[in-house]
Parts: C-alpha cells; sequence; structure tokens
C-alpha cells in the first residue's frame, strides 16, 4: 500500500513521503488501541511519531490507578497550563484521591462510596493542601460532619493567608454543625467514648470469640474511675498521669496489666481525636495522651518443659485429684484436655473448643484423627487467619473416647471437651486455675470461708481443704533439674516449646512449625543446627505455604507422643512414691 502526499502535522504539505514512506499494511485492533507498524527506509524517528499519532486517535480516556506523587502532580500541573490534558482521563490512587481532566483544565477529588468532593483546581490549590482536603473528608464522611463545610472555609482561610493551623481549626469548628459548635451538655463523658472505641474495635479488628468479649470488660477496671464520667475534653494531662501513676507507683517498667491499660486508654482518645473529635470536644486539641506511655517489662519465657516433665505433671494431677483433699480438683475432662494440650502442642483456648464434628477420621490411619480447627479459632487479625489440622495420636485418641463414655456416654455435647455446666466447652481458664493449685497458691483466688451447712437448700459453699496446699511441681519435678537455679514450674502454653525444642534437635524444626501453625521462633534453636534445606523450607512456608502438610505434621507428632507414652510408663512408680511420702 502507497501512502501518498497529503496534509499532515508531522508531514508539511510538499514533503516527499510518497518516495520514502513504505508502510507494511498489517493493522490489528487489539482492545481500544490500534497497532500500526511502520517501516521507514530513511529514518526510524518519523516512524515512532506516525505510531505515536495513531495511538492518540485510536485510544479513548482511561482511569489509570497509580500514586499521585508529587511529580505527578507536577505534571499535570504542566499538562494542565500547556492545555495537553486527555478530557475524561482521571488519576486514581487506591483510597480515592484523585485528579480528574476535562475540557477546561483539571480537579482534585475525593471518590468515596457515598461522596466525591471537589478539593480544588490543578494548578491553582497546591497538591499537599488538595491531599490534606482529602484526608479531613474522610473523617468528616465517617464522623457524620459536613465535608463541604470543611473544604470551603479551610480553602477560605488559607488563600485569606492564614496558616494551616487556624484554618484547620476553624473549619473543624464550623463543619461541626450548622451552630458552628457542638453542645456543652452533648459533648460525651469518657464512658461513652469507650464504648464507641470497644465497638469500633470489635466491629473492624477483633474476631469473635477472643478479644471480642474480653476487650469490652478493660474499661471496667478500677484504675479508670477518677475519669470516668468526666466529659472527654475535660480531661487533662495530670488525671492521665495519676492512671500511670496508679498502674506503675515506682515509675520505671510495667506488667502486663499497666501495659494493656496504658495502651487501651491511649487508643480511646486516638479514636475519640480521629473519629469522633465534635461530640468528645476535641477540634483542634493536641493529642496529650500520647506522652503517656508505660515501657513493659521484658522478661520472655524460656521454660520448655521436657517430655518427662510433662508426663509427671500428668500422673501429679491424675494422682492428687483421686484422693479428693482439696489439693488438687481436675475432673475427668480437665485432666483429659491437659492430655490433649501436652500431646498436640496446641493453644489452650482452641483445644477446650474443639468440637465433635472437627475430629475426622484420618484416611489411611484408622487408629488415628484428625483435629480440624476453622479459621475463626486460630490466633490473629480478624480475617486474615487459616484453618488448621492437627494429627491426633491413638493413644490420646482411647484417652478421648475414655473421658466420652465416662462423663458423656450419650453425646449431649457438640464439643470434645464438654463443660461441666451448660451445653458448651470446658473452659480453658480451668487449665489456669489447675496449675495455680499446683503451684499451691490457689487460696488466693477462693472466696472467703463461709459455713457449710450440709441440709440448707441452695447451693453450697465449696468445703474448706482437708490439708494446706503446697507447690507440686517443685516438689516431684525438682529431682530433674539440671543446674538448682533451674525453674521448675511452667505454663500449659509452655509445652508448645518443649515441642519445638524436641523435634528440632531431631532434625524436624518444620514439621514443629506446621503442628504449632506459625513460624518458627529464632529463640527456640539458640542451641540448635539448621540445615540449609530447613532454612529453605521454613522461609517457603513462612511465605507462600497455605495447605496443612499432614503427613509432615504426622512424623512430629508420632516422635513427641512416642515419648511422651514412654515416659507416662517410666516415671509412674516414681510418682507415686514422691506421693506416698508426702502424704
Amino acid at each position: 500500500m502507497q501512502l501518498g502526499n497529503f496534509p499532515s502535522p508531522l508531514f508539511p504539505e510538499g514533503s516527499q513521503t510518497s518516495n520514502s514512506l513504505n508502510v507494511s499494511g498489517h493493522c490489528r485492533l487489539r482492545g481500544r488501541q490500534l497497532l500500526i507498524s511502520l517501516h521507514r527506509k530513511s529514518s526510524k524517528e518519523e516512524a515512532r511519531n506516525w505510531s505515536r499519532a495513531g495511538n492518540a486517535m485510536s485510544r479513548k480516556p482511561r482511569k489509570t490507578p497509580f500514586a499521585l506523587t508529587p511529580a505527578k502532580i507536577v505534571k499535570a500541573e504542566d499538562l494542565v497550563r500547556q492545555g495537553l490534558q486527555t478530557p475524561g482521563l482521571e488519576w486514581r490512587e487506591a483510597g480515592g484521591f484523585s485528579i480528574r481532566f476535562s475540557t477546561r483544565g483539571g480537579t482534585y477529588r475525593l471518590r468515596t462510596e457515598t461522596a466525591t468532593p471537589k478539593l480544588g483546581e490543578v494548578g491553582i490549590t497546591p497538591g499537599h493542601v488538595a491531599r490534606h482536603l482529602a484526608h479531613e473528608c474522610r473523617q468528616a464522611l465517617r464522623s457524620g460532619r459536613d465535608h463541604n463545610a470543611y473544604v470551603r472555609v479551610y480553602t477560605e482561610r488559607f488563600e485569606a493567608g492564614d496558616g494551616h493551623d487556624a484554618a484547620h481549626i476553624e473549619a473543624l469548628r464550623v463543619s461541626s454543625g450548622k451552630s458552628g459548635a457542638i453542645s456543652s451538655d452533648a459533648i460525651w463523658t469518657v464512658a461513652e467514648l469507650s464504648k464507641s472505641f470497644v465497638d469500633y474495635k470489635v466491629k473492624n479488628v477483633f474476631k469473635d470469640g477472643r478479644w471480642a468479649t474480653r476487650f469490652p470488660r478493660l474499661f471496667d477496671d478500677p484504675v479508670f474511675d477518677p475519669i470516668r464520667n468526666k466529659k472527654v475534653c475535660d480531661v487533662g494531662h495530670a488525671d492521665l498521669f495519676a492512671i500511670r501513676r496508679a498502674l506503675v507507683p515506682t515509675g520505671e517498667k510495667g506488667g502486663s496489666r499497666a501495659v494493656v491499660l496504658v495502651r487501651y486508654m491511649v487508643g480511646m482518645f486516638d479514636h475519640g481525636l480521629a473519629n469522633e473529635a465534635d461530640v468528645c470536644g476535641l477540634l483542634g486539641r493536641d493529642p496529650i495522651w500520647r506522652a503517656v506511655t508505660v515501657e513493659a517489662e521484658n522478661n520472655p519465657r524460656r521454660r520448655a518443659p521436657e517430655p518427662v516433665e510433662l508426663a509427671r505433671t500428668l500422673l501429679i494431677v491424675k494422682q492428687h485429684a483421686a484422693r479428693e483433699d482439696g489439693v488438687v480438683v481436675a475432673s475427668l475432662t480437665l485432666q483429659t484436655l491437659l492430655l490433649f494440650v501436652f500431646s498436640t502442642a496446641q493453644r489452650t483456648g482452641a483445644a477446650a473448643k474443639l468440637r465433635r464434628e472437627n475430629l475426622l477420621a484420618y484416611p489411611g490411619r484408622a487408629d488415628w484423627r484428625i483435629a480440624h480447627f476453622p479459621g475463626a479459632q486460630m490466633k490473629g487479625l480478624k480475617g486474615k487467619t487459616l484453618a488448621h489440622a492437627v494429627p491426633v495420636a491413638p493413644s490420646m485418641v482411647r484417652a478421648i473416647e475414655h473421658m466420652w463414655a465416662e462423663v458423656d456416654p450419650q453425646s449431649k455435647s457438640q464439643f470434645v471437651f464438654p463443660g461441666h455446666r451448660g451445653a458448651g466447652p470446658r473452659a480453658a481458664a480451668g487449665l489456669n486455675g489447675l496449675f495455680r493449685q499446683l503451684r499451691g497458691d490457689a487460696d488466693d483466688r477462693r472466696p472467703a470461708p463461709k459455713t457449710y451447712y450440709e441440709g440448707k437448700p441452695g447451693p453450697k459453699p465449696r468445703p474448706p481443704r482437708k490439708r494446706k496446699p503446697i507447690d507440686l511441681l517443685e516438689t516431684y519435678l525438682r529431682e530433674l533439674k539440671s543446674h538448682p537455679d533451674e525453674q521448675t514450674d511452667f505454663t500449659p502454653h509452655d509445652a508448645r516449646r518443649g515441642f519445638t525444642n524436641f523435634l528440632s534437635e531431631r532434625g524436624l524444626g518444620g514439621a514443629a512449625s506446621a503442628v504449632l501453625a506459625h513460624a518458627q521462633g529464632d529463640n527456640h534453636k539458640q542451641f540448635v543446627e539448621e540445615s540449609a534445606e530447613e532454612q529453605m523450607a521454613r522461609t517457603t512456608s513462612r511465605h507462600y505455604f497455605t495447605s496443612q502438610r499432614i503427613e509432615l505434621k504426622t512424623k512430629g507428632v508420632e516422635l513427641w507422643t512416642a515419648a511422651l507414652d514412654e515416659a507416662l510408663v517410666a516415671e509412674a512408680d516414681r510418682v507415686q512414691e514422691i506421693g506416698r511420702a508426702i502424704a
């Protein structure tokens, strides 16, 4: 196909295009772009110009999401200044902040589900001001304030020469309501702010059944009584520091309770400033509460009980619970739950809530079972946890079936470990109480002794213990210590650390990570050599694996339960001997 002479902005009239230009005639339509292949014998630059012109004429405006960096904003201003913008084209960020081009120029906008406010003109409104207006419009739409009033007042004051702070405060005041301010009677108290904060966190952050039930109770702590009924705007730095002083009298590092409550308080006031500033009276206020902090005591747990220690603990509980002398009170369900936690190295909360329908058959292994934990029961943030499955060894299966025959022969409960009251599961907190009894400090949590009436109707108070409690863990486990300063005390959760060390020493660190449902911690492998293959497997599983790897888990659980069962048999006589000595 020959291309003759014709007027063109690239080739002025009279230029010799027919003699020097050959067009290889295939034009292919792909989507909205027209691809034209041009081959020029003498000049490749003019061919590229033809290609760009063809693309520009054939392509329709489309939305291109990307980050509006300062360089992009400068480019948009140059396009508008030169009149080269493409009408209908929109540059939009993921958060909704965008630049929309039209025949007249370009405008900054914020696209949301409920509104699309105009933030300013490109080339007139600075880019950083438009981004600030987009942020404040999001906050206004979330809290119910008038976002259009904020944009209007802020822009007027900023163009009049006021600084950012003055324009921001005035715009907040006007956008709060028709009168420009909230009535003092409508200002929230700290208790009302706490309720809003809890509702927000439960809805957007926490999962059902974990912090969703525990988080609302944090504000019930007596330490918040001095500010509970105060208006939010009347709480000063002295009030907040008094709460910190009550939690940490020495002014040094604080325990877990102090850290959690101070973080709750700071987060609550941050929520009020970000989302409820108008009804809290915090418009234009500096976040003085962020100066109140508590440094946590850095005392990480290193206890990693070995199978022989776990076996002795199980035998201690069984032996002393059978005596019924009040030193150790543990039902058969609680004992079986403790054995399950030790055998599978699972968290106590997830283990206690395991349902019968989720104790599945193991294909190819008739005497094994697979415990399935839905993602909602696993530790983590809402919507970001995966389901988990753990093989259950035959000895553990037999223990569960024996417990069912004694406690729930008619299978009325839908949980593997039925509770002793109602239709719910056995509370995982019972294991914490059991270990307090083993340490000998359970009297601190028992109610004050009351007169015990045999024939009085209604619920009876717990009868007094027949003997004084002692530290059973120290009594039974001290002879297993390799050093006099080594601890004997541990918690059910520490069994996971012992499980990890046991398998890592046998070259099955990947199996330990899979069973525990999280990446293996570096502090568990300080004295264990790790092969290159295991390092690669650990990195791969952290970033890519979502399968359950049942076979790998089975290898680890099989070794662990074999060692635990062997220790239960080997330590039975010694535990009975020590028990007779302290009887």
